[in-house]
């Protein structure tokens, strides 16, 4: 692949929508072609920076509407339409006839305007308390289904199918499972004990608090959409198929079986890709994604670093049963630990998989935004796009 045909998919291989024949001929080439990389860095360095740029355009689009027009400030159409025509000299008889009728056609238009604004008044008044009364928009409630036993919508017993609404609880029993239609964004299946309700819906975002159980959800909507809280994290959708379980301390699960969620507490992130889990402990905090099937040793020594702080002991073991499919893991603890660990990381990195030499080691360890960006790329663990949430 020569270099034109490089700069051509360079988009879309940022983007991680080439395929993987196609992804490993450009890779290659950048690693023997110091032009390309450039222009691929300096892709990759534009698409991070984006939303600062998106947000400067809209502040110089304010700025520019404040501006006054010329000659001061807008002019009100009253101002630019000439008050009237020059009526012609009549005699005063004509004058005073004419000002007569003119009087009285005001007193019937006025007797019309008052009786059709009581009209209207009274139509509005009606509207109001219809709305009031009867509101069963999209915004207010979400339809929900019985699968299994009996769920209970706060004090109702769901039969067959019924509404929730915004601040409503859903239980079931050990022997109940229920779905929640989440408008037009997907659907949640309510596990038996459980404990979920809705605590915000609008046009633009979905929020629901689960307070204890397991549910699986599926969206097939525009990311950011829909959100779950749980008493340890919060669980924002980017396109997803995930199961998420609360137990009785409110520590939390999320296991992805496609597309990518998002999974924060606090100020800390983590990107789960599909085939991975996350944990959250309510007092310790946010766990580092993992994918399944690794190794017993690997995800049990990733426990004790994320939640029992043991990282002098326990990170070279880790590295030591790192694959190159764990890069998702070894990517997020270099986010997160100290420079010396992130030497080490980067070191087991570099055995598992070729880092080009415009990633160095020092700006990694030192934590480099751009060049953290450029090896998540690198390294195809996903689209910049999905980078940006982390």
């Amino acid at each position: 692949m020569n270099c034109s045909e490089v700069k051509y998919y360079l988009a879309d291989y940022s983007k991680g929508l080439l395929l993987d024949e196609v992804r490993k001929e450009i890779h290659e080439h950048l690693n023997s072609c110091k032009n390309c990389a450039k222009v691929f860095d300096q892709t990759i360095a534009v698409n991070s920076k984006s939303g600062l740029k998106r947000a400067k355009v809209r502040h110089n689009k304010e700025v520019i509407e404040k501006i006054p027009i010329e000659g001061g400030k807008k002019r009100s159409i009253k101002n630019t339409v000439n008050k009237g025509f020059p009526v012609p000299s009549k005699s005063a008889e004509v004058s005073h006839l004419r000002n007569k009728l003119l009087l009285k056609t005001n007193e019937i238009e006025n007797s019309k305007l008052f009786v059709i604004a009581g009209i209207i008044s009274v139509i509005a008044l009606g509207v109001i308390f219809a709305l009031l009364v009867f509101d069963h928009s999209p915004n207010t409630f979400w339809s929900v289904e019985k699968i299994s036993g009996y769920p209970v919508i706060e004090s109702r017993i769901l039969t067959d199918q019924g509404i929730i609404k915004v601040g409503e609880k859903l239980y079931t029993d050990s022997e109940s499972r229920a779905r929640l239609k989440v408008g037009t964004v997907g659907e949640i299946d309510v596990e038996p004990k459980s404990e979920i309700s809705i605590n915000e819906t609008n046009s633009s975002e979905y929020k629901l608090l689960l307070s204890s159980g397991k549910i699986s959800a599926r969206t097939w909507s525009a990311s950011k959409l829909f959100s779950i809280t749980t008493p340890s994290a919060t669980i924002t959708d980017l396109g997803c198929m995930c199961y998420l379980s609360v137990d009785e301390n409110g520590s939390t699960l999320l296991q992805v079986k496609s597309g990518w969620v998002l999974m924060e507490n606090n100020y800390r992130k983590s990107l789960l890709p599909s085939g991975t889990s996350c944990s959250s402990d309510i007092s310790k905090g946010l766990g580092t994604p993992f994918f399944n099937d690794a190794s017993v040793k690997f995800k049990e020594t990733l426990r004790m670093i994320d939640f029992e702080n043991r990282i002098t002991g326990d990170l070279p073991v880790l590295l030591y049963e790192a694959r190159q499919k764990d890069l998702i893991t070894l990517f997020h603890l270099l986010k997160r630990l100290d420079q010396e660990s992130r030497g080490k990381i980067y070191d087991r990195i570099s055995l598992l998989f070729k880092i080009p030499q415009r990633i160095t080691r020092e700006g990694i360890v030192n934590g480099d935004t751009d060049m953290m960006a450029r090896l998540w790329t690198e390294l195809d663990l996903g689209s910049i796009s999905i980078y940006q949430n982390l």
